[in-house]
Protein backbone atom coordinates (compact mmCIF):
# COMPACT_ATOMS: atom_id res chain seq x y z
CA UNK A 1 0.00 0.00 0.00
CA UNK A 2 3.07 2.43 0.70
CA UNK A 3 4.45 1.58 -2.91
CA UNK A 4 1.26 2.72 -4.25
CA UNK A 5 0.54 5.56 -2.32
CA UNK A 6 4.05 6.64 -3.86
CA UNK A 7 3.51 5.82 -6.87
CA UNK A 8 0.34 7.80 -7.20
CA UNK A 9 2.48 11.10 -5.56
CA UNK A 10 5.02 10.60 -8.57
CA UNK A 11 2.65 10.63 -11.13
CA UNK A 12 0.65 13.81 -9.81
CA UNK A 13 4.03 14.84 -9.52
CA UNK A 14 4.80 14.44 -13.17
CA UNK A 15 1.83 15.49 -13.82
CA UNK A 16 1.65 18.66 -12.51
CA UNK A 17 5.43 19.04 -13.72
CA UNK A 18 3.74 18.92 -17.52
CA UNK A 19 0.93 21.40 -16.41
CA UNK A 20 3.57 23.78 -15.60
CA UNK A 21 5.88 23.21 -18.42
CA UNK A 22 2.16 23.83 -20.95
CA UNK A 23 1.66 26.45 -18.74
CA UNK A 24 4.77 28.21 -19.24
CA UNK A 25 4.62 27.62 -23.64
CA UNK A 26 1.45 29.06 -23.41
CA UNK A 27 2.60 31.82 -21.91
CA UNK A 28 5.50 31.97 -24.23
CA UNK A 29 3.15 32.39 -26.99
CA UNK A 30 1.43 35.02 -26.26
CA UNK A 31 4.39 37.07 -24.98
CA UNK A 32 5.62 36.42 -28.83
CA UNK A 33 2.19 37.04 -30.01
CA UNK A 34 1.94 40.28 -28.03
CA UNK A 35 5.13 41.31 -29.34
CA UNK A 36 4.27 40.58 -32.79
CA UNK A 37 1.42 42.62 -32.87
CA UNK A 38 3.11 45.29 -31.19
CA UNK A 39 6.11 45.12 -33.29
CA UNK A 40 3.64 45.86 -36.18
CA UNK A 41 1.80 48.50 -35.06
CA UNK A 42 5.03 50.14 -34.22
CA UNK A 43 6.07 49.43 -37.74
CA UNK A 44 2.48 50.30 -39.49
CA UNK A 45 2.58 54.32 -36.82
CA UNK A 46 5.88 54.82 -38.44
CA UNK A 47 5.01 53.93 -41.86
CA UNK A 48 1.44 55.71 -41.24
CA UNK A 49 3.64 58.82 -39.82
CA UNK A 50 6.47 58.73 -42.53
CA UNK A 51 3.01 59.27 -44.89
CA UNK A 52 1.36 61.80 -43.65
CA UNK A 53 5.16 63.52 -43.21
CA UNK A 54 5.20 62.81 -46.74
CA UNK A 55 1.67 64.26 -47.59
CA UNK A 56 1.63 60.84 -49.75
CA UNK A 57 -2.52 60.47 -48.78
CA UNK A 58 -2.39 57.75 -51.29
CA UNK A 59 -0.49 55.60 -49.06
CA UNK A 60 -1.97 57.37 -45.77
CA UNK A 61 -5.38 55.74 -46.90
CA UNK A 62 -3.83 52.45 -48.03
CA UNK A 63 -2.80 52.22 -44.38
CA UNK A 64 -5.70 53.56 -43.09
CA UNK A 65 -8.86 54.14 -45.01
CA UNK A 66 -10.40 56.37 -42.69
CA UNK A 67 -7.84 58.93 -42.02
CA UNK A 68 -9.46 62.07 -42.40
CA UNK A 69 -6.46 64.25 -42.54
CA UNK A 70 -4.91 62.42 -45.69
CA UNK A 71 -9.19 62.29 -46.97
CA UNK A 72 -8.99 66.02 -46.50
CA UNK A 73 -5.57 66.08 -48.21
CA UNK A 74 -5.91 63.61 -51.40
CA UNK A 75 -9.09 66.15 -51.80
CA UNK A 76 -7.14 69.46 -51.75
CA UNK A 77 -4.73 67.27 -54.19
CA UNK A 78 -7.05 66.51 -56.89
CA UNK A 79 -8.88 70.33 -56.49
CA UNK A 80 -5.34 72.09 -57.27
CA UNK A 81 -4.53 69.42 -59.69
CA UNK A 82 -3.77 70.69 -63.66
CA UNK A 83 -6.92 68.55 -64.28
CA UNK A 84 -9.21 68.83 -61.64
CA UNK A 85 -11.35 65.83 -60.53
CA UNK A 86 -14.05 67.57 -58.57
CA UNK A 87 -15.90 64.38 -58.21
CA UNK A 88 -13.37 62.42 -56.65
CA UNK A 89 -12.44 65.53 -54.35
CA UNK A 90 -16.05 65.55 -53.32
CA UNK A 91 -16.22 61.59 -52.77
CA UNK A 92 -13.37 61.98 -50.44
CA UNK A 93 -14.43 64.65 -48.34
CA UNK A 94 -17.72 63.04 -48.43
CA UNK A 95 -15.99 60.11 -46.54
CA UNK A 96 -13.77 62.18 -43.97
CA UNK A 97 -17.55 63.78 -43.49
CA UNK A 98 -18.79 60.13 -42.31
CA UNK A 99 -15.60 59.67 -40.08
CA UNK A 100 -15.57 62.87 -38.48
CA UNK A 101 -17.85 65.97 -39.67
CA UNK A 102 -16.17 68.11 -37.18
CA UNK A 103 -12.78 68.12 -38.41
CA UNK A 104 -11.22 71.82 -38.88
CA UNK A 105 -10.07 71.26 -42.67
CA UNK A 106 -13.57 69.88 -43.34
CA UNK A 107 -15.58 73.05 -44.03
CA UNK A 108 -12.60 75.19 -46.16
CA UNK A 109 -12.07 71.70 -48.30
CA UNK A 110 -15.82 71.51 -48.73
CA UNK A 111 -16.12 74.97 -49.71
CA UNK A 112 -12.91 74.44 -52.38
CA UNK A 113 -14.64 72.15 -54.13
CA UNK A 114 -18.14 73.43 -54.71
CA UNK A 115 -15.93 76.63 -55.56
CA UNK A 116 -14.09 74.54 -58.28
CA UNK A 117 -17.57 72.87 -59.42
CA UNK A 118 -18.50 76.17 -59.85
CA UNK A 119 -15.81 77.35 -61.75
CA UNK A 120 -15.72 74.08 -63.63
CA UNK A 121 -19.55 75.09 -64.60
CA UNK A 122 -18.72 78.55 -65.51
CA UNK A 123 -16.15 77.93 -68.01
CA UNK A 124 -17.99 75.09 -69.64
CA UNK A 125 -20.81 77.32 -69.97
CA UNK A 126 -18.19 80.04 -71.31
CA UNK A 127 -17.06 77.28 -73.84
CA UNK A 128 -20.79 76.55 -74.98
CA UNK A 129 -21.22 80.46 -75.32
CA UNK A 130 -17.92 81.16 -77.27
CA UNK A 131 -19.05 78.15 -79.68
CA UNK A 132 -22.41 79.79 -80.32
CA UNK A 133 -20.99 83.14 -81.03
CA UNK A 134 -18.57 81.45 -83.29
CA UNK A 135 -20.99 80.04 -85.36
CA UNK A 136 -23.18 83.13 -85.37
CA UNK A 137 -20.36 85.00 -86.57
CA UNK A 138 -19.52 82.18 -88.97
CA UNK A 139 -23.19 82.46 -90.31
CA UNK A 140 -23.12 86.47 -90.05
CA UNK A 141 -19.84 85.96 -92.45
CA UNK A 142 -20.95 83.69 -94.73
CA UNK A 143 -24.30 85.54 -95.03
CA UNK A 144 -21.87 88.48 -95.78
CA UNK A 145 -19.98 86.35 -98.71
CA UNK A 146 -23.38 85.26 -100.04
CA UNK A 147 -24.85 89.04 -100.02
CA UNK A 148 -20.94 89.77 -101.59
CA UNK A 149 -21.48 87.25 -104.16
CA UNK A 150 -24.94 87.99 -105.00
CA UNK A 151 -23.80 91.63 -105.62
CA UNK A 152 -20.86 90.37 -107.66
CA UNK A 153 -23.04 88.24 -109.98
CA UNK A 154 -25.13 90.85 -110.39
CA UNK A 155 -22.66 93.82 -111.11
CA UNK A 156 -20.85 91.06 -113.40
CA UNK A 157 -24.50 90.61 -115.05
CA UNK A 158 -24.57 94.50 -115.65
CA UNK A 159 -21.18 94.41 -116.69
CA UNK A 160 -21.73 92.02 -119.28
CA UNK A 161 -25.13 93.76 -120.35
CA UNK A 162 -23.03 96.79 -120.96
CA UNK A 163 -20.45 95.33 -122.67
CA UNK A 164 -22.95 93.95 -124.91
CA UNK A 165 -24.26 97.63 -125.31
CA UNK A 166 -20.99 98.66 -126.49
CA UNK A 167 -19.51 95.09 -128.28
CA UNK A 168 -23.03 94.33 -130.52
CA UNK A 169 -26.39 93.09 -129.13
CA UNK A 170 -27.15 90.00 -128.50
CA UNK A 171 -27.24 87.71 -131.19
CA UNK A 172 -30.00 86.09 -133.26
CA UNK A 173 -29.84 82.63 -132.21
CA UNK A 174 -30.80 79.89 -135.40
CA UNK A 175 -31.22 76.39 -134.18
CA UNK A 176 -31.86 73.44 -136.40
CA UNK A 177 -28.92 71.79 -137.23
CA UNK A 178 -28.03 68.58 -135.24
CA UNK A 179 -24.03 68.71 -135.48
CA UNK A 180 -21.54 71.75 -136.23
CA UNK A 181 -22.15 74.23 -138.31
CA UNK A 182 -19.07 74.28 -141.07
CA UNK A 183 -19.91 77.22 -143.44
CA UNK A 184 -22.87 80.24 -143.37
CA UNK A 185 -23.24 82.97 -145.88
CA UNK A 186 -25.72 85.63 -146.59
CA UNK A 187 -27.53 85.99 -149.34
CA UNK A 188 -27.07 88.91 -151.76
CA UNK A 189 -30.01 90.92 -150.63
CA UNK A 190 -29.13 90.37 -146.87
CA UNK A 191 -32.50 88.88 -146.63
CA UNK A 192 -31.38 85.37 -146.06
CA UNK A 193 -28.70 82.90 -144.54
CA UNK A 194 -27.34 79.62 -146.17
CA UNK A 195 -25.62 77.39 -143.51
CA UNK A 196 -24.30 74.38 -144.56
CA UNK A 197 -23.16 71.26 -141.43
CA UNK A 198 -21.31 68.08 -139.94
CA UNK A 199 -24.91 66.77 -140.47
CA UNK A 200 -24.99 66.58 -144.27
CA UNK A 201 -27.53 69.08 -145.07
CA UNK A 202 -27.84 73.10 -145.59
CA UNK A 203 -30.23 74.87 -144.10
CA UNK A 204 -31.63 78.22 -145.59
CA UNK A 205 -33.06 81.00 -142.97
CA UNK A 206 -35.14 84.32 -142.66
CA UNK A 207 -31.95 86.69 -141.77
CA UNK A 208 -34.39 88.83 -140.04
CA UNK A 209 -36.51 86.35 -137.96
CA UNK A 210 -34.06 83.24 -138.04
CA UNK A 211 -36.94 81.37 -139.06
CA UNK A 212 -36.21 78.19 -141.35
CA UNK A 213 -37.25 78.27 -144.51
CA UNK A 214 -35.76 75.55 -146.33
CA UNK A 215 -33.62 72.03 -145.89
CA UNK A 216 -31.06 70.91 -148.50
CA UNK A 217 -30.23 67.18 -148.77
CA UNK A 218 -28.13 65.53 -151.32
CA UNK A 219 -24.56 65.23 -149.72
CA UNK A 220 -23.57 61.68 -148.00
CA UNK A 221 -21.03 63.48 -145.83
CA UNK A 222 -20.55 66.33 -143.89
CA UNK A 223 -21.24 69.94 -145.70
CA UNK A 224 -18.00 71.72 -145.94
CA UNK A 225 -18.41 75.18 -147.66
CA UNK A 226 -21.28 77.11 -148.61
CA UNK A 227 -22.23 79.78 -150.90
CA UNK A 228 -25.27 82.23 -152.54
CA UNK A 229 -24.48 82.98 -156.38
CA UNK A 230 -24.27 86.80 -157.08
CA UNK A 231 -28.13 87.00 -158.28
CA UNK A 232 -29.10 84.94 -155.08
CA UNK A 233 -30.92 82.20 -157.01
CA UNK A 234 -28.63 79.25 -156.51
CA UNK A 235 -26.06 78.06 -154.12
CA UNK A 236 -23.13 76.05 -154.08
CA UNK A 237 -21.98 73.27 -151.42
CA UNK A 238 -19.06 71.52 -151.42
CA UNK A 239 -18.79 68.44 -148.92
CA UNK A 240 -16.27 65.36 -147.42
CA UNK A 241 -18.28 63.18 -149.97
CA UNK A 242 -15.34 65.11 -152.78
CA UNK A 243 -18.93 66.36 -154.71
CA UNK A 244 -20.10 70.24 -155.38
CA UNK A 245 -23.70 70.39 -155.68
CA UNK A 246 -25.53 73.46 -156.70
CA UNK A 247 -29.25 74.17 -155.74
CA UNK A 248 -32.33 76.27 -156.58
CA UNK A 249 -31.81 78.62 -153.37
CA UNK A 250 -35.86 79.10 -153.69
CA UNK A 251 -37.29 75.64 -153.73
CA UNK A 252 -34.34 73.87 -152.23
CA UNK A 253 -33.97 71.28 -155.47
CA UNK A 254 -30.57 70.30 -156.79
CA UNK A 255 -29.77 71.35 -159.76
CA UNK A 256 -25.86 69.94 -160.62
CA UNK A 257 -23.57 67.71 -159.18
CA UNK A 258 -19.68 68.50 -159.58
CA UNK A 259 -17.38 65.55 -159.22
CA UNK A 260 -13.66 65.45 -160.25
CA UNK A 261 -11.94 66.05 -156.38
CA UNK A 262 -9.71 62.86 -155.19
CA UNK A 263 -10.72 64.13 -151.49
CA UNK A 264 -12.51 66.36 -149.33
CA UNK A 265 -13.92 69.97 -151.13
CA UNK A 266 -13.23 72.32 -148.21
CA UNK A 267 -14.30 75.46 -150.02
CA UNK A 268 -16.21 76.52 -152.47
CA UNK A 269 -16.99 80.10 -153.89
CA UNK A 270 -19.09 81.77 -156.84
CA UNK A 271 -17.22 84.28 -159.36
CA UNK A 272 -18.92 87.56 -159.27
CA UNK A 273 -20.60 87.43 -162.05
CA UNK A 274 -21.77 84.07 -160.97
CA UNK A 275 -20.76 82.27 -164.40
CA UNK A 276 -17.85 80.20 -162.72
CA UNK A 277 -17.42 78.27 -159.30
CA UNK A 278 -13.62 77.65 -157.68
CA UNK A 279 -12.99 74.64 -155.61
CA UNK A 280 -10.32 74.13 -153.28
CA UNK A 281 -9.63 70.42 -150.98
CA UNK A 282 -7.18 67.77 -150.35
CA UNK A 283 -6.04 65.08 -147.61
CA UNK A 284 -7.37 66.34 -143.93
CA UNK A 285 -4.67 64.31 -142.72
CA UNK A 286 -1.45 65.46 -140.32
CA UNK A 287 0.90 63.11 -141.34
CA UNK A 288 2.92 63.18 -144.77
CA UNK A 289 1.40 66.28 -146.54
CA UNK A 290 -0.04 65.75 -150.28
CA UNK A 291 -0.80 68.03 -152.55
CA UNK A 292 -3.84 70.42 -152.53
CA UNK A 293 -6.10 70.68 -155.28
CA UNK A 294 -7.84 73.66 -156.58
CA UNK A 295 -10.73 73.12 -159.30
CA UNK A 296 -12.74 75.65 -161.46
CA UNK A 297 -16.08 75.34 -162.78
CA UNK A 298 -18.32 76.28 -164.91
CA UNK A 299 -21.60 77.08 -162.91
CA UNK A 300 -24.30 76.23 -165.33
CA UNK A 301 -23.04 73.33 -167.03
CA UNK A 302 -20.73 71.54 -163.92
CA UNK A 303 -18.37 71.08 -166.45
CA UNK A 304 -14.61 71.66 -164.70
CA UNK A 305 -12.66 73.91 -166.81
CA UNK A 306 -9.07 74.40 -164.94
CA UNK A 307 -6.85 72.32 -162.29
CA UNK A 308 -4.77 74.71 -160.15
CA UNK A 309 -1.90 72.76 -159.07
CA UNK A 310 1.05 74.27 -156.91
CA UNK A 311 0.14 74.09 -152.93
CA UNK A 312 2.16 71.15 -151.57
CA UNK A 313 -0.90 70.91 -148.83
CA UNK A 314 -4.42 70.77 -148.36
CA UNK A 315 -6.05 73.68 -149.88
CA UNK A 316 -8.94 74.90 -147.04
CA UNK A 317 -10.11 78.19 -148.84
CA UNK A 318 -10.58 80.05 -152.15
CA UNK A 319 -12.28 83.27 -153.46
CA UNK A 320 -12.51 85.37 -156.30
CA UNK A 321 -11.29 88.66 -156.93
CA UNK A 322 -14.03 91.32 -156.92
CA UNK A 323 -13.42 91.88 -160.62
CA UNK A 324 -13.06 88.07 -161.17
CA UNK A 325 -9.42 88.39 -162.43
CA UNK A 326 -7.95 86.36 -159.85
CA UNK A 327 -8.25 83.29 -157.56
CA UNK A 328 -6.39 83.69 -154.13
CA UNK A 329 -5.97 80.20 -152.34
CA UNK A 330 -4.74 79.28 -148.51
CA UNK A 331 -3.47 75.87 -147.68
CA UNK A 332 -1.81 73.78 -145.05
CA UNK A 333 1.58 74.36 -146.82
CA UNK A 334 1.26 78.13 -144.99
CA UNK A 335 1.39 79.98 -148.24
CA UNK A 336 -1.02 81.51 -150.04
CA UNK A 337 -1.02 81.86 -153.80
CA UNK A 338 -2.37 84.47 -156.31
CA UNK A 339 -3.50 82.61 -159.64
CA UNK A 340 -4.79 84.10 -163.11
CA UNK A 341 -8.56 82.76 -162.82
CA UNK A 342 -8.71 82.92 -167.00
CA UNK A 343 -5.81 80.50 -167.01
CA UNK A 344 -4.65 78.98 -164.00
CA UNK A 345 -1.13 80.18 -164.09
CA UNK A 346 0.05 80.90 -160.79
CA UNK A 347 1.66 84.28 -160.24
CA UNK A 348 2.65 85.04 -156.49
CA UNK A 349 3.16 83.31 -153.37
CA UNK A 350 2.71 84.50 -150.29
CA UNK A 351 4.64 83.73 -147.16
CA UNK A 352 4.62 85.25 -143.89
CA UNK A 353 2.69 82.65 -141.93
CA UNK A 354 4.34 79.76 -139.35
CA UNK A 355 1.82 77.64 -139.67
CA UNK A 356 -1.46 76.21 -141.80
CA UNK A 357 -3.50 79.12 -143.78
CA UNK A 358 -7.55 78.75 -142.63
CA UNK A 359 -8.62 81.70 -144.87
CA UNK A 360 -8.66 84.12 -147.33
CA UNK A 361 -10.44 86.88 -148.67
CA UNK A 362 -10.05 90.05 -150.96
CA UNK A 363 -11.14 93.22 -149.85
CA UNK A 364 -13.87 94.75 -151.97
CA UNK A 365 -11.71 96.76 -153.68
CA UNK A 366 -9.49 94.23 -154.86
CA UNK A 367 -6.45 96.01 -153.98
CA UNK A 368 -6.11 94.12 -150.37
CA UNK A 369 -6.01 90.53 -149.24
CA UNK A 370 -6.51 89.04 -145.75
CA UNK A 371 -5.55 85.57 -144.29
CA UNK A 372 -6.12 83.58 -141.13
CA UNK A 373 -3.92 81.33 -140.19
CA UNK A 374 -3.35 78.05 -137.32
CA UNK A 375 -0.77 80.14 -136.24
CA UNK A 376 -3.59 82.59 -134.32
CA UNK A 377 -2.73 85.44 -136.27
CA UNK A 378 -3.86 87.35 -139.36
CA UNK A 379 -2.30 89.05 -142.20
CA UNK A 380 -2.86 91.92 -144.29
CA UNK A 381 -1.42 92.08 -147.63
CA UNK A 382 -1.56 94.65 -150.50
CA UNK A 383 -2.09 92.94 -154.45
CA UNK A 384 -0.73 92.93 -156.54
CA UNK A 385 2.95 94.23 -154.59
CA UNK A 386 2.43 90.71 -152.52
CA UNK A 387 3.17 93.18 -149.70
CA UNK A 388 2.64 92.03 -146.27
CA UNK A 389 1.20 95.19 -144.56
CA UNK A 390 -0.38 94.11 -141.02
CA UNK A 391 -0.24 91.11 -138.74
CA UNK A 392 -3.64 91.31 -136.37
CA UNK A 393 -2.67 89.27 -132.73
CA UNK A 394 -5.63 88.90 -130.75
CA UNK A 395 -7.20 85.65 -130.73
CA UNK A 396 -5.55 82.42 -128.49
CA UNK A 397 -6.29 79.86 -131.19
CA UNK A 398 -6.89 78.70 -135.03
CA UNK A 399 -8.48 81.77 -136.86
CA UNK A 400 -10.78 79.42 -139.30
CA UNK A 401 -12.66 82.13 -140.93
CA UNK A 402 -11.70 86.28 -142.28
CA UNK A 403 -13.60 88.35 -144.35
CA UNK A 404 -13.80 92.42 -144.80
CA UNK A 405 -16.57 94.58 -144.47
CA UNK A 406 -18.60 95.37 -147.44
CA UNK A 407 -17.14 99.57 -147.18
CA UNK A 408 -13.97 97.57 -147.00
CA UNK A 409 -12.97 99.01 -143.71
CA UNK A 410 -13.23 96.65 -140.90
CA UNK A 411 -12.33 93.26 -140.96
CA UNK A 412 -13.91 90.39 -139.38
CA UNK A 413 -12.25 87.05 -138.06
CA UNK A 414 -13.70 83.41 -136.27
CA UNK A 415 -11.35 81.59 -134.60
CA UNK A 416 -11.48 78.03 -131.95
CA UNK A 417 -10.82 80.48 -129.50
CA UNK A 418 -15.29 80.62 -129.38
CA UNK A 419 -14.51 84.05 -130.54
CA UNK A 420 -14.79 86.64 -132.97
CA UNK A 421 -13.32 90.05 -133.70
CA UNK A 422 -13.40 92.91 -135.65
CA UNK A 423 -10.53 94.63 -136.43
CA UNK A 424 -9.51 98.39 -138.47
CA UNK A 425 -8.46 97.20 -141.40
CA UNK A 426 -5.75 100.09 -141.84
CA UNK A 427 -4.25 100.16 -138.50
CA UNK A 428 -5.05 96.39 -137.57
CA UNK A 429 -6.11 97.75 -133.94
CA UNK A 430 -8.85 95.33 -132.70
CA UNK A 431 -12.39 97.03 -132.14
CA UNK A 432 -15.20 94.41 -130.67
CA UNK A 433 -14.66 91.35 -129.64
CA UNK A 434 -18.23 89.05 -130.08
CA UNK A 435 -18.89 86.10 -127.68
CA UNK A 436 -21.85 84.25 -127.36
CA UNK A 437 -20.70 80.94 -129.63
CA UNK A 438 -20.11 78.16 -126.80
CA UNK A 439 -17.42 75.94 -128.74
CA UNK A 440 -15.21 77.39 -132.31
CA UNK A 441 -16.15 79.61 -134.75
CA UNK A 442 -16.27 77.48 -138.18
CA UNK A 443 -17.36 80.44 -140.35
CA UNK A 444 -18.80 84.17 -140.84
CA UNK A 445 -20.31 86.82 -143.24
CA UNK A 446 -20.69 89.94 -143.64
CA UNK A 447 -24.23 91.08 -144.30
CA UNK A 448 -24.07 92.87 -147.75
CA UNK A 449 -25.16 96.64 -145.65
CA UNK A 450 -22.42 95.80 -143.20
CA UNK A 451 -24.56 95.95 -140.28
CA UNK A 452 -24.39 92.65 -139.40
CA UNK A 453 -22.01 89.49 -138.91
CA UNK A 454 -23.29 85.49 -139.40
CA UNK A 455 -21.17 83.19 -137.69
CA UNK A 456 -21.46 79.29 -137.75
CA UNK A 457 -20.00 77.39 -134.76
CA UNK A 458 -19.09 73.60 -133.71
CA UNK A 459 -22.40 74.36 -130.75
CA UNK A 460 -24.64 73.48 -133.68
CA UNK A 461 -26.16 77.03 -133.80
CA UNK A 462 -26.05 80.07 -136.49
CA UNK A 463 -25.70 83.08 -134.53
CA UNK A 464 -26.66 87.04 -136.22
CA UNK A 465 -25.04 90.22 -134.72
CA UNK A 466 -26.06 93.62 -134.89
CA UNK A 467 -23.24 96.12 -134.83
CA UNK A 468 -24.99 98.76 -136.49
CA UNK A 469 -24.06 101.01 -133.81
CA UNK A 470 -19.95 100.73 -134.64
CA UNK A 471 -18.31 103.57 -135.46
CA UNK A 472 -16.52 102.96 -138.72
CA UNK A 473 -15.04 106.60 -138.86
CA UNK A 474 -12.14 105.71 -136.34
Amino acid sequence: RALKDKRASERRRALMIKLSVAGAAVTAVVLLIAAGLWIRSSMRASALADAVEQQNWDEVLAIDGQHVPALIGRAKQRLNAETPDIEGALADIGLAEQVDSTAAELKPAKALAHAKKAAVQQAAAEKVAAEKIAEAEKAAVEKIAEAAKAAAEKAAVEIAAAKKAVEGQEPLTLKGHSDSVSSVSFSPDGKRIVSGSFDKTLKVWDAQTGQETLTLKGHSEAVTSVDFSPDGKRIVSGSDDRSLKVWDAQTGQEMLTLKGHSDTVTSVSFSPDGKRIVSGGGDWSYGEPLPGEIKVWDAQTGQETLTLKGHSGLVDSVSFSPDGKWIVSGSFDKTIKIWDSETGRETATLKGHTSGVRSVSFSPDGKRIVSGSRDTTLKVWDWPSAAATLTLKGHSDNVTSVCFSPDGKRIVSGSYDDTLKVWDAQTGQETLTLRGHSGSVFSLSYSPDGNRIVSGSYDKTVKVWDISSLDTSK
